[in-house]
C-alpha cells in the first residue's frame, strides 16, 4: 500500500542519490521477485525501507499541517486587525 507512495517520494519529491539508489534497488528486487517466487526475500527489506520513507513523509506533512492550523487557531487577534492611518 505504501510502496507506490514511497516510490513517489524517492523519485519525484526531494531527489537525492540515496533515494535514487533505494528506488533502483526496489525496482530490481520487485522484478526479480516476480521472476522467481523464492526471491521474495530480496523484496521484503526494500519494501520496508520505501514504505518507511512514505510513512515518514506523510507524517511530516500531516504534522506541519496540524501545527499550522493550531497556530492559526490560537493566533492573537491583534495581528489580524487592520491598522487605520491617523489623519
Amino acid at each position: 500500500m505504501f510502496l507506490p507512495v514511497g516510490y513517489y517520494y524517492c523519485l519525484i519529491d526531494n531527489v537525492t542519490y540515496g533515494k535514487i539508489f533505494i528506488a533502483i534497488y526496489g525496482v530490481l528486487a520487485t522484478y526479480f521477485s516476480c521472476v522467481m517466487i523464492r526471491l521474495m526475500l530480496t523484496l521484503a527489506p526494500v519494501v520496508c525501507i520505501i514504505a518507511g520513507i512514505a510513512i515518514s513523509e506523510l507524517f511530516s506533512k500531516a504534522g506541519n499541517s496540524i501545527r499550522q492550523s493550531l497556530l492559526d487557531l490560537y493566533a492573537p487577534e491583534s495581528k489580524t486587525k487592520e491598522v487605520k492611518p491617523v489623519v
